[in-house]
């Protein structure tokens, strides 16, 4: 279920406010974006299963992604912000001005 506040966080590429979206977990950084517009970004998106409990039928994942401004290079993140992650933790901006994205991301 998606908490009703990520359909209405502007996405900081796109500027629009159509769609569900994500926030890098970067300490203390709350700009939004949509999955996709992340993607076609090249922004670092990782995401991997968690094991899972003996009969737990339910599968958790533990998404880290982050904004242009805290994108990692190749070698991964050099700190340790995605560590305090909790699934199903929401976290929305108490922001409403969304900072404006780098112009070569919106090449």
């Amino acid at each position: 279920e998606i908490p009703g506040a990520r359909w209405k966080l502007p996405c900081y590429i796109c500027h629009r406010r159509g769609g569900a979206c994500i926030q890098c977990v970067s300490r203390n950084c709350y700009t939004a974006f949509h999955a996709t517009c992340a993607q076609h970004a090249g922004l670092y998106m990782k995401m991997e299963v968690l094991k899972k409990a003996e009969g737990d039928k339910t599968t958790n994942v533990r998404k880290v992604v982050y904004c242009d401004v805290h994108t990692p290079g190749e070698e991964g993140p050099q700190d340790d912000d995605s560590a305090g992650i909790t699934v199903g933790k929401p976290v929305i901006s108490k922001s409403s001005t969304p900072r404006a994205p780098p112009s070569d991301l919106l090449k």
